[in-house]
C-alpha cells in the first residue's frame, strides 16, 4: 500500500499518493477526491474521438466514461495525461519523461482543480478571495485583468489572502462561504518587481513547462498574518473593470447583469464549455440575491494600486447588513 497524504484545500478533502508541501494537512481520512500521480511513462496514441480543446490540450471520453485530458507542452515537448472519473472522486495522472512531477502537481492544484470541483457539483469562480478589515471579498476577472496584482497590493497594505485564482463557494445555512486555498500568490515577474521590490528572487511556479507562462509565486507561509487557512462568509464580489485615469470607483450591478458576468468567471477548468454552466446557474442566482456584486474601477498603473485597500475598506463598511451573505 503506497504512502498516502491528506490535505484540505478549496473546500475539499484530498488524498494524494505524493506529498504536496504547500497544501494544508488534515486529519480527515474520507476524501472528496483521490489523486494518484502514477509516474513517468510513454503515452498511447490519442483515440479518434479526441477533440482539440485549446492550443495545448485535447480531451476525450474513455470507454469507462472518464474524461481524459492531455496537455502538450511546446517548451519541452512533454505530455501530461489526466483521467477524471465522472463523479469527480478520483483523478489519475501520467506524464512523459520530459515533464517534472513538480509541474504535474501544479497543474493538479490549478487547472485540474477546476475540473474536479465542477465534477463534484461545486460552485467555483475564477477569482481571488481576500480579507480586508476582517471582511471577505472576491476579486473576479479573466486572466490578465489584474486580480493578482490587486491582491498583492491589498496584502502589502495589511489584507489577508484566502485563495488565489480559484474560489470554491459553499452555501452553508444560507450563508455563502469562500473556501480557503493555499498560502501562495502567483504573480507575473514585472508585477512582482514593481510591487515587491524587496523580494527579488521569487521562485517560478513551474520548473520545466510553458503551459501557463513564467509566473512566480509569493510564499505567504513566510509572511505572518498574510494567509488565512479558514473558510469565511463572503461580504461582496467585485468584478474588475477597465482602469480609470482619475479615481477609484465601484458601481453596483443589478442581479441579471451580475449573473451574466459571473457565468463568464466560472472556474470550470479547460475548456469552459457553455453546457457546463447549467449546473452552477441556480447557485449563482442565489448567490447574487444575497451577496452584492460591484464593478470595480481602479486607477491605471501598478504604482496606483496602493489606494485600493483604503477604498475597499471604506466601501465594504457602506454595504447594508441585510445585503451581506444572507444575513
Amino acid at each position: 500500500m503506497p504512502n498516502l497524504y491528506y490535505y484540505r484545500t478549496f473546500g475539499l478533502n484530498l488524498t494524494v499518493n505524493r506529498p504536496i508541501h504547500f497544501l494544508t494537512e488534515t486529519n480527515a481520512r474520507k476524501p472528496d477526491c483521490l489523486i494518484l500521480l502514477h509516474g513517468s511513462t510513454s503515452l498511447a496514441k490519442t483515440p479518434p474521438q479526441t477533440k482539440q480543446t485549446t492550443s495545448i490540450s485535447c480531451e476525450w471520453i474513455s470507454d469507462n466514461g472518464e474524461t481524459v485530458i492531455r496537455f502538450h507542452d511546446p517548451l519541452n515537448h512533454g505530455e501530461v495525461e489526466f483521467k477524471l472519473q465522472s463523479s469527480g472522486n478520483q483523478l489519475d495522472a501520467w506524464w512523459t519523461p520530459e515533464v517534472d512531477v513538480h509541474d504535474v502537481i501544479r497543474v493538479c492544484t490549478s487547472i485540474m482543480m477546476g475540473r474536479i470541483l465542477n465534477a463534484l457539483g461545486k460552485l467555483a469562480l475564477h477569482a481571488n478571495a481576500v480579507q480586508v478589515g476582517g471582511s471577505c471579498l472576491l476579486l473576479a476577472a479573466p486572466s490578465g485583468a489584474g486580480k493578482s496584482s490587486t491582491t498583492a497590493a491589498l496584502l502589502k497594505a495589511g489584507a489577508t489572502l484566502l485563495s488565489d485564482d480559484i474560489v470554491n463557494i459553499e452555501n452553508i445555512n444560507n450563508q455563502f462561504i469562500a473556501a480557503h486555498g493555499f498560502a501562495q500568490l502567483r504573480l507575473w515577474p514585472d508585477t512582482a518587481s514593481e510591487l515587491l521590490p524587496d523580494m527579488t528572487s521569487l521562485e517560478s511556479v513551474y520548473k520545466r513547462t510553458a503551459l501557463t507562462g513564467d509566473k512566480r509565486y509569493w510564499d505567504l507561509a513566510q509572511q505572518p498574518d498574510s494567509f488565512n487557512p479558514k473558510d469565511c462568509p463572503i461580504q461582496a464580489i467585485y468584478l474588475l473593470g477597465e482602469r480609470s485615469k482619475d479615481r477609484i470607483s465601484a458601481q453596483s450591478l443589478p442581479a441579471n447583469l451580475a449573473i451574466g458576468s459571473l457565468l463568464q468567471q466560472l472556474y470550470l477548468g479547460q475548456p469552459a464549455h457553455p453546457e457546463l454552466w447549467q449546473s452552477p446557474f441556480q447557485a449563482l442566482v442565489k448567490l447574487v440575491q444575497q451577496v452584492p456584486v460591484f464593478t470595480l474601477q481602479l486607477l491605471e498603473g501598478l504604482h496606483n494600486l496602493q489606494g485600493a485597500h483604503d477604498f475597499l475598506l471604506s466601501h465594504l463598511t457602506s454595504i447594508p447588513n441585510d445585503r451581506v451573505s444572507g444575513l
